[in-house]
């Protein structure tokens, strides 16, 4: 250790004299701090000068606005019950596109009335879909609607017509699929205790059975509030809670065998029960054809009619075909419906016409009857119906549509996209052949035993002949 002394006394590098010696500058400058800026080495923030943007409301694009060449004009008239501005979309029809359709632009209407644009020639078939949007959620099954294809090509189209319907767009091509609402349950907005009625249906038919649940009420219309309704799918044994103490009820059974609400040609009955706190039991219908007119009756009055307006009168099996025009009271443009009646038989075969309808028993309405003979038919419907549906029945016991007559139905016929052909309405008999007939002989014995046991008859030898 003392030999390292004299080292450190000798070793230091610089001689303190006293005088002031002046530090680096890059280890004594401080940061300086910037506007609104921080320690951390980020670019300062800068104020923006805010400025409000008004909102413009452009108008749509007009329709083939962006196609060059030829054009021609597309003219007509939108026609409404409902007022308010109207939209016109234009499309073309194009099998590979998504839904059929391929946007070409938008006309906005300040409300029913004229209207025109213009279209390349020979563009080939094109869409035009008018509505008033009142929920401004796009077309939908609650807007007055309209939609009419057609082809074009080096000539102008005009009269154009386009009548709005509430509901149109269910009906239309494009529109959103329907969907079958069943009738309110009787009483289903009531609260508290309930009771319950049952007993039987009968009938003579198997059709599904109707049961209308009304309140007898004097200062209601016709003396009767409509409290719901029950569809069982036939008759027989039935059962229905209502709020106890409700007081007097009328019941109505009927099978509404042309879908156009109860009337003197459907089988029918009707009760009243008076309701109290207790369940009521036992109550029996037997549902006879032209009861209707018996009862006191809630539904629509029965109306004498000719056939091919739709009466819901049974014709006699002899009818000769009517050309009548069930839709003379509906104007407007019309496309022909056409196709073939099939079946083997030679007899008048009875045409009926409906269009759904939710507001209607059944959910349709009879807009009329024909008599149509086997073979080719051609029927002029109006456009704005929308959709048809076509029932056709050869009656063959002259007492309407029962379940021993060849029938078919065809629905979902689409009227706002043209005229509609290749149809096929081939009647079936719902009833099956007969078996045929066990031999009487001729077999030996055990033959003979066999099919007079399949066939459920009494065996030979067990009528008198012995064993």
């Amino acid at each position: 250790m003392l030999w390292m002394l004299p080292l450190l006394l000798t070793s230091c590098l610089e001689r303190v004299t006293g005088e002031e010696v002046p530090l680096d500058s890059r280890f004594t400058a401080q940061p300086v701090a910037l506007t609104g800026g921080d320690d951390t080495g980020a670019p300062a923030h800068r104020e923006q000068e805010h400025r409000e943007v008004l909102h413009t409301e452009e108008a749509p694009p007009q329709p083939f606005q962006d196609t060059e060449g030829e054009k021609i004009s597309v003219s007509g008239t939108v026609s409404s019950e409902a007022t308010g501005g109207v939209d016109v979309d234009v499309s073309v029809v194009d099998d590979a596109a998504p839904g059929g359709l391929v946007r070409a632009g938008k006309l906005k209407l300040d409300g029913p009335g004229d209207f025109s644009f213009e279209v390349p020639v020979s563009i080939g078939w094109i869409q035009v879909a008018a509505f008033q949007d009142v929920e401004k959620d796009g077309p939908s099954e609650n807007d007055p609607y309209a939609e009419s294809r057609f082809e074009v090509q080096a000539e102008s189209v005009t009269g154009l017509e386009l009548a709005l319907v509430l509901g149109g767009r269910t009906s239309s091509s494009s529109g959103p699929v329907h969907k079958e609402v069943p009738p309110p349950e009787p009483f289903s907005d009531v609260e508290g205790e309930r009771v319950t009625i049952s007993g039987i249906i009968r009938s003579e038919r198997m059709n599904p059975v109707d049961l209308d649940v009304g309140r007898k009420d004097e200062a209601a219309p016709g003396g009767v509030t409509a409290e719901g309704k029950l569809v069982f799918p036939e008759p027989g044994a039935f059962s229905l809670d209502v709020p106890s103490n409700v007081g007097r009820l009328r019941l109505a059974a009927f099978q509404d065998l042309e879908q156009d609400g109860p009337s003197a040609q459907d089988p029918y009955a009707e009760l009243e029960v008076e309701v109290g706190s207790a369940s009521v039991s036992g109550v029996e219908f037997d549902l006879v054809v032209g009861s209707r007119d018996e009862g006191a009756g809630g539904g629509p009055e029965h109306v004498e009619a000719p056939p091919g307006f739709g009466s819901g009168q049974a014709p006699p099996p002899t009818g000769t075909p009517t050309q009548s025009d069930p839709f003379a009271d509906i104007e407007g443009d019309r496309v022909d419906v056409s196709g073939s009646l099939v079946w083997r038989g030679d007899e008048v075969v009875d045409l009926d016409l409906f269009t759904p309808d939710t507001s209607a028993g059944g959910g349709r309405r009879l807009l009329g009857k024909l008599k149509k003979s086997v073979g080719a038919f051609t029927l002029s419907v109006p456009v704005s119906l929308g959709v048809l549906e076509l029932d056709a029945f050869a009656d063959l016991t002259g007492d309407g549509p029962t379940g021993d007559d060849p029938r078919a139905t065809v629905r979902d016929i689409t009227l706002t996209a043209g005229s509609v052909s290749g149809i096929q309405i081939v009647l079936v008999s719902m009833v099956e052949d007969a078996p045929p007939a066990l031999p009487e002989g001729g077999g030996t014995d055990i033959e003979e035993e066999f099919a007079r046991t399949v066939g459920g008859g009494p065996a030979k030898k067990q009528t008198g002949e012995g064993l």
